[in-house]
């Protein structure tokens, strides 16, 4: 490289010093040689000036106005001048700093390299014979073989698409070289200055051969290419997370969750959870569990592997949302109808709100009066039922207990309750269900006036027994929470009469004749708070159009906005207060309430949906109406004179309470070879259970 002077000898900083410049000198500075300067002080003002020139603060030369000086080896020195004549002096001349930097050295650089000789260089001065001090010798080596690089990746066996291969071309030589990369598949090679060629998010086009070979210098010199490398390249894996027993699990239960790779291959992988896509650092098994799960433990979860031996990492799994509720709750319906006749089909279906997998069923038939039996209790203690485990089909995993042929001590009430996991977790037990089997069709209805399933308390109602062949002795009674059976108080003929209505008697109510007549039971729920729910107490026919009202005691309010729920599930919200299904089917049949933003909410009742017929048309109605309506008046009056002659010959006592009482004990207890007295005489209460919270005792 050409050296100027002013570089190999000097540097001049200038440092400005204020004054009068009118009147302020001027100092030259002039190289003469590596060692020595010549200084001249240049005045614009007219003869008779004496020069004093400065050097470091300290006179150098007084009168003249021209001299050389010898520079110090090291460091560097300050100049200034000035002028005086007589008395008059001028301002200093600006401040003048010279700078003394060492001789440079020159170096000898070979390329390529090569074992010749050693070589050294030295630089002149263009305007001097002044010379550098030799450079360092350098050695000249010179290969005899073409040389050929190696070429290797990471990872080293196959990649899983998205991860990153990393290729290396190792070249044991000096610096200097420029790399260049080839693919089988490529028609030009790829260039970088270093010997790393990185590949971010391989796909399967990624795979196949690679080479790489090096080059340097003008022209460029290139080594042989590397042998080839094969880079395989395999579909990644996808995780998969899995929970058991379900997604949907309630506080206290076990849950375990599991990581799994989509696709076969290494099996040799560790694990990272995420809940909430933040990462788990105590969590990097491939399965784990959690006891008794609480709502902190509910989330979206997410899992990845990685492969032990290469680092590579799997795609990271789609998120699994674990849902952790507060109580497990058993529901229990009836289908068609928990009223029927022998030999009629009945059952029963247990189910748990929102959950649906791995749930085993135990059935209960419940034994009103009788000890030494598995205990449901209230929230205050109280014993409702003494239930026993039906021996003949316990448990099964499908959630239904069918009666094939129901008979009549299978007269009852059921409940139901489901468990799951290990250790076992139990729901509570279901609300109660009322399966009635009659021998015949009920000879009498029950009429209830307001015609709904919930009334307020200090409300009144009526209730009243029509269409029954046999006029006399017929009487509305009813069994309550209290477990008695009683007849309705105020007792007019076949009318009851409540003037003021309490919550003891929420119970079933049916009618019963002295000659052992009676009706289908009817539940009835009396409410001590502000809503109640407009339901019907009789079956609802499949296809009619039903509407569902929320009531209110006292004054309507001005905001009608309820929610209308079944089976503990958000169905509707309206703004009228009703909620309309314009065509009923079997699956509308369940537990309804309804519940208002600011008065409250309703009990829940039972809503059953009655089967109907269908593809008969008008005509065929019609014609078969009118003659079973001629058929029916000839059986009544055949009836009438039959009734009219046993009556005079008969002189059975009538049946008392106390027989009732021995009728229900045989009927819900004794098996099929025991003989049974007609049902009609017998009730079990399907009362409302919605403000009790059950468990068991003796287990």
């Amino acid at each position: 490289m050409e050296l100027s002077l002013l570089s190999l000898m000097l540097l001049l900083v200038v440092l400005i010093h204020c004054g009068q410049t009118q009147e302020k000198p001027k100092l030259r500075v002039e190289p003469q040689s590596p060692d020595t300067v010549t200084l001249s002080c240049e005045l614009p003002q007219s003869t008779g000036w004496t020069i004093i020139l400065w050097k470091n603060s300290v006179v150098l030369q007084h009168g003249l106005t021209t001299i050389t000086e010898t520079l110090p080896k090291e460091g560097g020195a300050e100049f200034r001048c000035a002028a005086h004549r007589g008395n008059d002096f001028t301002p200093f001349s600006d401040l003048v700093k010279i700078t003394v930097v060492e001789k440079p050295k020159a170096t000898v650089n070979v390329q390529p390299a090569g074992h010749v000789c050693d070589y050294t260089c030295k630089g002149r001065q263009k305007t001097s014979q002044t010379f550098t001090r030799p450079s360092e010798a350098a050695t000249l080596t010179v290969s005899a073989v073409k040389v050929k690089p190696t070429i290797t990746s990471n990872p080293e066996g196959a990649a899983l698409t998205g991860n990153t291969v990393t290729l290396y071309c190792k070249l044991h030589q000096s610096a200097g070289w420029t790399f260049y990369w080839s693919k089988h598949t490529q028609s030009s090679e790829k260039e970088t200055i270093t010997n790393v060629y990185t590949i971010s998010s391989v796909s399967l086009s990624d795979g196949g051969q690679y080479w790489c070979r090096a080059g340097r210098g003008n022209p460029v010199y290139y080594t042989h290419y590397s042998d080839a490398l094969w880079v395989k390249v395999t579909d990644s894996t996808k995780a998969v997370v899995s929970i058991k027993p379900d997604k949907q699990v309630f506080k206290g239960e076990t849950v375990t969750l599991r990581c799994d790779m989509q696709a076969g291959g290494d099996t040799e992988w560790t694990y990272s959870w995420y809940k909430d896509d933040r990462l788990s650092s105590n969590r990097r098994t491939q399965e784990f569990t959690v006891s008794s799960v609480t709502e902190s433990n509910g989330g979206k979860y997410t899992c990845r592997g990685d492969r032990t031996h290469d680092i590579q990492s799997s795609e990271i799994s789609d998120a699994v949302t674990l849902t952790v509720s507060d109580v497990a709750q058993a529901v229990l319906s009836v289908s068609p109808q928990s009223w029927l006749t022998e030999g009629e089909s009945v059952t029963l279906s247990c189910e748990v709100t929102g959950s649906s997998t791995g749930w085993t069923f135990s059935w209960y038939r419940a034994a009103l009066y009788r000890q030494g039996l598995e205990q449901i209790r209230d929230v205050h203690g109280k014993v409702l039922y003494h239930v026993e485990l039906l021996s003949d089909r316990g448990r099964e995993a499908g959630g239904s207990y069918t009666l094939s042929s129901a008979a009549v001590n299978h007269t009852g009430v059921y409940v139901c309750r489901a468990e799951r996991g290990e250790p076992a977790y139990q729901t509570q037990y279901s609300t109660v269900q009322t399966l009635w089997i009659t021998g015949s069709s009920p000879p009498a209805s029950l009429i209830i006036s307001p015609s709904r399933t919930q009334h307020f308390s200090a409300g009144s109602l009526s209730l009243s027994c029509e269409g029954q062949s046999d006029s006399t002795g017929w009487r509305v009674r009813r069994y309550t929470h209290s477990g008695e059976v009683s007849d309705c108080s105020s007792v007019t003929g076949s009318t009851c009469s409540i003037s003021s209505l309490h919550t003891s008697l929420t119970g079933v109510y049916w009618c019963q004749s002295e000659s052992g007549g009676g009706s289908d039971p009817l539940n009835i729920t009396v409410h001590n708070g502000d809503v109640i729910l407009d339901s019907p107490v009789h079956p609802v026919s499949e296809g009619d159009s039903l509407t569902l009202r929320c009531l209110f005691r006292s004054t309507k309010p001005s905001n009608l906005t309820a929610d209308f729920y079944k089976d503990g599930s958000l169905l509707q919200t309206q703004t009228t207060g009703e909620m309309i299904i314009i065509t009923v089917s079997k699956s509308d049949e369940g537990l309804y309430h309804c519940k208002h933003p600011e008065r409250g909410e309703s009990p829940q009742s039972w809503l059953s949906v009655r089967a109907s017929g269908s593809g008969v048309t008008v005509a065929v109605i019609v014609g078969v109406s009118v003659g079973l309506s001629l058929i029916l008046l000839l059986i009544i009056i055949l009836g009438l004179i039959c009734c009219y002659k046993k009556s005079k010959g008969d002189s059975a006592a009538q049946p008392s309470d106390d027989t009732y009482a021995e009728i229900m004990t045989t009927n819900s207890y004794r098996g099929n070879d025991e003989a049974v007295r007609r049902p009609n005489d017998v009730t079990y209460s399907q009362i409302e259970m919605k403000h009790f919270n059950y468990h068991s005792e003796g287990l």
